[in-house]
């Protein structure tokens, strides 16, 4: 509905891993976050839907099968993403009941600092477009123009860590 929504994610390592929701009631001005384990877990939330604002299923695709060959884990909520229920474990994903399957998936890649739009191409994931993600630079405030930055001579001397306590380096920007 236009007041209750949802966003899933995972942190990304080697493997993804701990499972995530966002999770608004307010028709998205805020969200919160919930974890789907209180343990880390390798895994990613391949698919998901909410009948309602309490009642979903999702299916957890852990990336690896166990010896018996079973990957695929479907989950239910009553609580509106508050909490999660195992209801079964499989080789293959389960259907979702009225979900449409979207085939698409936007992924963040670290090692080419990019967002990769990817489509379902069978078990796998192919690449469709990617996105360069730009997350700033840190660098000290630029001059005023027509204002020379000081010289060495009269930036002052840091003082001695015995006559003042230590404190952490800030990256806030000054106001």
């Amino acid at each position: 509905d236009f007041e209750n929504g949802w966003i899933s994610g995972q942190l990304l390592m080697a493997l993804p891993r701990d499972p995530f929701f966002l999770i608004t009631r307010d028709g998205g001005r805020t969200w919160h976050k919930r974890v789907v384990f209180s343990e880390t877990r390798v895994g990613t939330i391949d698919a998901f839907w909410f009948e309602s604002k309490t009642s979903g299923r999702m299916n957890l695709d852990r990336l690896q099968s166990a010896e018996n060959g079973l990957r695929y884990e479907q989950y239910e909520s009553n609580t509106g993403g508050e909490s999660w229920s195992l209801r079964n474990v499989a080789a293959r994903p389960a259907p979702l009941k009225n979900a449409a399957p979207s085939g698409l998936r936007l992924r963040a890649e670290a090692r080419s600092n990019s967002y990769r739009l990817e489509k379902r191409a069978g078990e796998n994931w192919q690449t469709v477009a990617s996105f360069a993600v730009s997350a700033g630079q840190c660098k000290a405030p630029e001059s005023a123009p027509g204002v020379e930055p000081p010289s060495a001579a009269e930036v002052p001397a840091p003082e001695s860590p015995k006559t003042k306590p230590s404190k952490q380096p800030s990256l806030r920007r000054p106001r």
